[in-house]
């Protein structure tokens, strides 16, 4: 059976306005009054580029945090040897912020994280690792650079 879409209903966070509900409720109506298959399904939205960027950013500001405390990451070669390396982006998102990822929630790539509160709660996770052992890194956000432009411009007068 070829499956044809009839008609995508798009209801996005402000479910709360009754036309739309009401304009849905009549829609559907008129689809089993028709005869028609109806489905639902819920659409999980996945990261967006700027938070992809941001992620990218967390992990370098990490990697310069650790490099700046003398920190090297260290892993042992084909042929048995430790070999030192310097903290970069991608080091930290494959070996911090991957494997938090991947255990919280079975996600083995940052584009199939949700939009909303997978990303804040890897976040979350890595903060408190990081505050544990000294490390303040804040994510970066419109939020935390306007904070950050404040105390700049108290800290000038």
């Amino acid at each position: 059976m070829k499956k044809s879409k009839l008609f995508d209903f798009s209801i996005c966070s402000e479910i709360g306005k009754d036309t739309l509900w009401a304009e849905l409720i009549m829609f559907c109506k008129h689809l089993i009054d028709s005869n028609k298959p109806i489905e639902v399904s819920e659409v999980i939205r996945k990261r967006t580029n700027s938070q992809n960027n941001s992620i990218h950013l967390y992990c370098s500001m990490i990697a310069r945090q650790l490099n700046d405390i003398g920190l090297t990451y260290v892993f042992t070669n084909p042929i048995g040897w430790d070999v030192e390396l310097v903290w970069n982006t991608e080091i930290v998102k494959e070996y911090i912020w991957r494997p938090v990822q991947k255990e919280m929630f079975q996600i083995e790539s940052t584009k199939d994280l949700k939009m909303s509160g997978e990303i804040e709660q890897i976040i979350q996770v890595l903060d408190k690792a990081f505050a544990e052992r000294g490390i303040d890194v804040e994510f970066p956000s419109m939020q935390a650079f306007m904070n950050k432009k404040d105390i700049e411009n108290y800290e000038n007068k």
